[in-house]
């Protein structure tokens, strides 16, 4: 078949689902690229050039009938339009041709698309549309050339040459020398700029200095390779222009005089040139209009495009990329200096088949037909026309953006109708605009840093006029989103990084403030728990202590297993504990420090549930427990039989040491997820946090906690020639904390510098007790005492939501409602309820100077402190006493 002819089996082995039109018909076109003196130069075909496009598109390079019989054969249909076109190859035609070609088939074919992709790439800032094709054209490189060059060996390229040099009708790879060094000091220099900026990607004043260390050998192409790479650095890292360092030669080129109205504007391009821009090319005239529309100097790049408009038209004619690109910059430059009526006027005339006979934006068909839309929604939306702008905005919202990897389009889209409903004063609430923003922030990691500066201030606005009650759709998850960015990412100007820092600031107040917690499941019930009782710490710091209670309460249903109690003994009078004053408790060693994993199962479903719908939360330790019939007294944390424990402190020492309370406190620690079993082993953990350092510069005293910043601030006021000498000028010193103004980051008292961990361990300890699951037929019977976590509170929590939540974290499939009567199976992991006494008020101000101090165990029990247990009734030791009896029974 005429199909099958070999020329064409090379379509079979694009790994993308489209070919761009454009890999085929610039095959025809003249190609230009910069030669060494900075002008461009027209490329002549090389003999492999010319074999390849013979081969396959016939002696006279016949491109278009080529696309034309690979339509009509049916191998492959065209999409899109004029502007933007592409191929997408017949699926069976696909699979047929590539299940009868051979290994080396397959590598010849490869060759063949490799070939045609690095014939027909623009080189940069050599046309007007060079971005748009590049960008076309990458989807076919980034799929299928480098994954088959990153694979590709001296022996393949070999055997290629070996094989094409023996069919005299196969294009032949020749080996062509360089016309001159400088193409290949120019090749190197492309090298050096990709290293110098992707391993400074966060030190632009070390990029700078690297980059004004190459030498250029007197080439004009190399000294505008730097220009442009200056051009690319972060815009806060000059203060002036002075700074910048670079300049172009004497009687500067073109592409210098590009690179320098990139860098400072055309008003400096024209300073430095010997002839008037006027004078350039018309190609080269629009690059630098968009070279300052890039700089957002739009009054500038209007002029520009304006006098330069005509004679593109007439060039390039108004079904062009070119003229697309220009009309659109043309709309929106307009729009930024001039007002929106006048830019309004200017984009129906460039664009009027952008609207059908009936006057509605018609459907878009191409992803660049987004570009005038979007420039023509901003005039109406400057001049307050929202209903015509949201008809525009939702026609580019149906075309599939992210099929073509167009995300801030799509974002930019979302963003501009987020905000209308703001200046329509739509409900802060409004699901549609939450599902929007949602939808924006999952992207949010890929579109660039403009574009998340905006999301970022969109948000704000949202979230200011929230109400605590408020819980719009989407929130935490775009919570969650924002507290994993990065501010050392940011490469804006420095004005605009203060007001994205500002922003930043302003999201956790509002987290805070609105309760935004960004974990779900049976942790987030912890954490509504915690923001009851603790009203005055912060979001990140109660999900840090209610992730931990939730492992704490995984390990404590590991505990619980069945056990012999004949067999296993715990023998806590041997046990060495120290009080938690910063004191003697320094020496103690970490220990013990590793928490359980336990794998959830059914059995702990009903434990799970009966805690989750316990109306109060205990906060006090129940007392010792007493003996059963046989003399034993139980742990009903760790079911373990209790060998020499008569005091009070001892069984607190004990329970404590099973509920592991203490986790650090400070944020980022790297033992954070570490559950200490005493308080002398948290005590000797704080220490490590006992002092911290900064960084000063010697030369004006600045000093910072950041490392980086240091350097950052050495590097630009401070410039020196050597980075051995700029080190010299950054001290390093060490402070210890002043924990006697230290605030609580549970209650935000002071406790004072003797008290302070004693202070802490006790909302540790208190925390901790929630995690004990209880029995369900005691929460009956519970007398009201302890702390109450449901209130009418910001963190007020529905029970039948949580429940659900904490359900679903354990088992995919539904559960069956708690049983009020549980069974004898049920008993064997069932936990007691812990008897309670009256809760304290909320740690604001204490009046107690010992409960201050946190002193000893022995300390609390003389004094009938907030951890002694209440007095057991009769009544309770009787019932405890059958549980007991019943749980050995079960064993």
């Amino acid at each position: 078949m005429e199909s099958d002819e070999p020329q064409r089996f090379f379509l079979a082995f694009f790994k993308c689902i489209r070919i761009p039109k454009a890999l085929f018909a610039r095959t025809a076109r003249d190609t230009y690229e910069w030669g060494n003196n900075g002008e461009l130069e027209r490329i002549t075909e090389d003999h492999y050039s010319q074999t390849l496009y013979s081969y396959h598109f016939g002696e006279g390079n016949d491109a278009r009938k080529f696309m034309q019989d690979i339509e009509a054969d049916g191998i492959a249909s065209l999409y899109g339009k004029s502007w933007s076109e592409w191929y997408i190859v017949e699926e069976s035609w696909r699979k047929r041709t590539r299940k009868y070609s051979s290994p080396d088939d397959a590598k010849r074919n490869q060759f063949t698309i490799l070939g045609l992709l690095m014939s027909v790439f623009p080189d940069a800032w050599s046309e007007i549309a060079w971005e748009e094709i590049e960008a076309q054209l990458w989807e076919v490189a980034e799929t299928t050339c480098v994954p088959f060059l990153s694979v590709l060996t001296t022996a393949d390229i070999e055997d290629y040459l070996a094989y094409s040099s023996r069919q005299c009708n196969l294009p032949t790879i020749g080996y062509t020398e360089l016309e001159t060094t400088g193409d290949v000091s120019y090749l190197e220099l492309l090298q050096s700029i990709i290293c110098i900026l992707s391993t400074n990607y966060n030190q632009p004043w070390a990029a700078r200095k690297e980059l004004m260390a190459l030498k250029t050998n007197s080439s004009k192409r190399s000294n505008a390779a730097i220009g442009f790479a200056f051009a690319s650095l972060p815009l806060s890292w000059a203060t002036s222009k002075t700074e910048m360092q670079w300049l172009p030669n004497e009687a500067p080129s073109t592409i210098e005089v590009m690179a320098y109205a990139l860098l400072a504007g055309v008003s400096s391009a024209e300073t430095i040139s010997t002839l008037s821009l006027q004078n350039l090319s018309l190609e080269s005239r629009v690059l630098v209009a968009f070279c300052e529309a890039k700089r957002k100097s739009f009054s500038p790049a209007y002029l520009l495009l304006r006098e330069s408009f005509a004679e593109l038209t007439n060039s390039y004619g108004r079904s062009s990329m070119e003229y697309l690109l220009a009309g659109t910059a043309l709309v929106s430059c307009c729009n930024e200096g001039l007002g929106g009526h006048a830019a309004e006027i200017i984009a129906n005339s460039v664009f009027p088949s952008l609207y059908g006979p009936d006057g509605v934006p018609v459907k878009v068909e191409f992803p660049q037909q987004t570009f005038p839309m979007m420039a023509i929604a901003d005039c109406l939306l400057g001049q307050s026309k929202f209903d015509e702008a949201r008809e525009i905005l939702l026609r580019v919202l149906e075309y599939p953006l992210m099929d073509f990897n167009l995300p801030n389009i799509a974002i930019c889209t979302e963003l501009r109708l987020l905000k209308m409903s703001r200046r329509q004063r739509k409900a802060p609430s409004d699901s549609e605009d939450w599902e929007r923003l949602g939808r924006v922030f999952s992207q949010f990691d890929v579109v660039t840093d403009s574009i998340k500066y905006e999301c970022l201030e969109e948000l704000v606005s949202f979230l200011s006029v929230l109400k605590p009650r408020d819980k719009p759709p989407q929130i935490f998850e775009i919570v969650k989103v924002v507290n994993n960015y990065h501010i050392e990412e940011y490469k804006g100007s420095a004005d605009s990084k203060k007001n994205l820092v500002s922003n930043i600031e302003s999201l956790q107040l509002y987290k805070n403030e609105l309760n935004l917690f960004t974990i779900l499941g049976p942790q987030l019930h912890y954490c509504r728990k915690m923001r009851d009782r603790f009203p005055h710490a912060t979001v990140d710091f109660i999900e840090r202590i209610g992730a931990a209670n939730w492992q704490r309460f995984q390990r404590i249903q590991g505990l619980m297993e069945p056990v012999n109690l004949m067999d296993v003994t715990v023998d806590t009078a041997a046990s060495k504990f120290q009080d938690s004053g910063l004191g003697s408790s320094l020496g103690s060693e970490l220990s013990g420090n590793h928490i359980l994993g336990i794998q959830q199962d059914a059995k702990s479903v009903v434990s799970i549930r009966s805690f989750m719908e316990t109306e109060q939360g205990a906060t006090t330790l129940q007392s010792m427990p007493p003996e059963d019939s046989e003399g034993n007294r139980i742990c009903y944390i760790c079911q373990k039989t209790l060998k020499d424990v008569h005091h009070e402190s001892q069984w607190k020492r004990h329970a404590f040491s099973d509920l592991r309370p203490y986790v650090c406190i400070v944020e980022d620690c790297k033992a954070n997820s570490v559950q200490f079993a005493s308080r002398s082993e948290f005590a000797a953990h704080l220490t490590e946090h006992q002092s911290y350092k900064t960084w000063r510069c010697t030369k004006c005293d600045t000093s910072s906690q950041s490392f980086d910043f240091i350097q950052d601030h050495v590097a630009r006021n401070h410039p020196l020639s050597t980075p051995a000498q700029q080190g010299c000028q950054i001290e390093e010193l060490s402070h210890l904390r002043d924990l006697s103004t230290q605030r609580c980051p549970f209650c935000n008292d002071i406790p004072g510098h003797a008290n302070f961990v004693g202070h802490i361990c006790h909302h540790l300890e208190e925390t901790s007790l929630s995690a004990i699951p209880r029995e369900e037929d005691e929460i009956d019977d519970d007398d009201g005492e302890g702390m109450s976590w449901e209130g009418n509170l910001p963190g007020d929590v529905d029970k039948t939501e949580v429940e659900r939540a904490a359900v679903e974290g354990i088992l995919q499939k539904p559960q069956p409602d708690p049983i009020t009567e549980p069974s004898k199976d049920e008993w064997d992991f069932a936990v007691e309820e812990i008897p309670e006494e009256s809760r304290p008020e909320p740690v604001m101000e204490h009046d107690n100077d010992e409960e201050r101090r946190g002193g000893s165990w022995d300390d609390e029990e003389r004094r009938g402190g907030s951890w002694d247990a209440s007095t057991s009734t009769k009544n309770k030791k009787k019932k405890y006493d059958k549980k007991s009896r019943r749980r050995v029974a079960s064993f």
